[in-house]
C-alpha cells in the first residue's frame, strides 16, 4: 500500500494518453499499453522513477533494441531449456566458447543483468523515496533484517455493465475516486470477481511450477514417488477441472465466486501465482496494479475489438496476449 501513489501517478498519465486516443478516434493494441504501463511500475515502485514507457508511448531503450521483443525471446528460450538441462550445460561449457552464445536465456546475464545494475546504481546515486522497493532493501542490508480481464470483459458485456454499474453506485456515494485506491477496490465484490475469474481462465505462467520430491519420498494420489524426482503442478489444469470448479469450468463466471458456499475452496485452488511457500514474490504487487487500473479504466473508457481483431496466445514461459487491439471511447459522467 506505501508503494500505491507512484502508481496513482502512472495511471493518471496513462489515462492523458488514452484520452488523446479516444478523442482521436485511433486503435489501439491495448495489451501493448497495459505493458507499458506494467513495466512503468515496476520501475516505479523499485526506482522511485519510471522507465518513460507510457509518457513516450514506447519500450524504445534509446539505441538498444526494444525491451519487449528481447524479453520475450527469453522468456521462450527459458522454458524449453528448463527441460533440457543438459543441452544447457553443452552450449555453455562447449558450444559458446566455440561458436558465440546461440541462447536468447542467457540475457539474463548480460543485458537484464546490466539494465537492473544500472537502475540500482542511478537510484543510488541520485536517492528516491525510501519506501521503494530497493530503498527497503537498502534498509534490510543495513539493518540485516491487465490483459485478459478486458479481453473477458469485452467478450462478456453482461459481465462489463455489471461491474460498470458496481463502480458508479459506489461512485454515486463517493466510495470511490476517480482513479480508485487499492482500499477503495477491495470492497468492490464483483470487481473482486472478475480479477479471480478472468486469472483463473488466463494464468500468466505457462509452464509447470516444480517442485522436488523430498529425499524420503512421498506418496501422491496413492502413487509413491522417489526422492529427488522432480515433479510439477499446472495452473492451467487446476483452473479446469470440473470437481473443483463445476461443470462451467471453461467458461467465465464471475458469480462462481459470489455464490459459492465456500470462496476459501475455491482461493485454496486459486493457483494464478503458485502456491505455498514459493508462492509469487510478485503476488501483491501485480493485484494493486490491477484492482486499481481496471476500475479506473471501465468507469473512463468503452473498449471494443477492432473489426478484424485476432487474439493469440504467444506462450514460452509466460504467456502472452497479442492482437487486442481495441477503439478507445471516452465515457462521460
Amino acid at each position: 500500500m506505501r508503494l500505491e501513489p507512484q502508481i496513482d501517478e502512472l495511471i493518471t498519465t496513462l489515462l492523458k494518453r488514452l484520452d488523446d486516443v479516444a478523442f482521436s478516434r485511433q486503435t489501439i493494441d491495448l495489451s501493448y499499453w497495459l505493458q507499458l504501463f506494467a513495466f512503468d511500475v515496476i520501475g516505479a515502485i523499485s526506482f522511485s522513477k519510471p522507465y518513460g514507457f507510457v509518457s513516450s508511448g514506447s519500450d524504445s531503450l534509446g539505441s538498444e533494441e526494444n525491451f519487449f521483443p528481447r524479453l520475450a525471446r527469453s522468456l521462450h528460450g527459458a522454458a524449453w531449456i528448463m527441460h533440457a538441462g543438459w543441452f544447457f550445460k553443452l552450449h555453455q561449457t562447449v558450444i559458446m566458447p566455440l561458436v558465440g552464445n546461440l541462447l536468447a536465456v542467457n540475457d539474463r546475464n548480460g543485458f537484464f543483468f546490466n539494465f537492473a545494475q544500472k537502475e540500482v546504481q542511478t537510484r543510488k546515486d541520485q536517492g528516491g523515496n525510501d519506501k521503494d522497493i530497493v530503498g527497503q532493501l537498502f534498509q534490510v542490508q543495513k539493518t540485516k533484517e491487465e490483459l485478459a480481464i478486458f479481453l473477458f470483459l469485452m467478450r462478456h458485456p453482461q459481465a462489463l455493465a455489471k461491474l460498470r454499474d458496481e463502480l458508479r453506485g459506489r461512485r454515486t456515494t463517493g466510495k470511490i475516486s476517480t482513479v480508485v485506491t487499492a482500499a477503495e477496490a477491495e470492497p468492490c465484490t464483483y470487481l473482486q470477481a472478475v480479477i479471480y475469474e478472468s486469472l483463473r481462465l488466463f494464468s500468466p505462467a505457462a509452464f509447470l511450477l516444480d517442485r522436488d520430491v523430498p529425499p524420503e519420498g512421498m506418496t501422491i494420489c496413492g502413487h509413491y514417488v522417489p526422492g529427488g524426482t522432480v515433479v510439477g503442478t499446472s495452473s492451467w489444469v487446476i483452473h479446469r477441472a470440473a470437481q473443483i470448479w463445476g461443470d462451467d469450468a471453461e467458461e467465465f463466471r464471475p458469480e462462481r465466486w459470489l455464490d459459492c458456499e465456500d470462496p476459501g475452496m475455491l482461493k485454496r485452488f486459486f493457483f494464478a501465482f503458485g502456491g505455498g511457500t514459493r508462492t509469487c514474490i510478485g503476488r501483491n504487487i501485480s493485484w494493486l496494479e490491477i484492482e486499481t487500473l481496471v476500475p479506473t479504466l471501465v468507469m473512463r473508457y468503452d473498449f471494443k475489438l477492432a473489426e478484424g481483431a485476432t487474439i493469440t496466445e504467444d506462450c514460452g514461459a509466460l504467456v502472452f496476449l497479442k492482437g487486442l487491439r481495441v477503439q478507445v471511447t471516452r465515457l462521460f459522467e
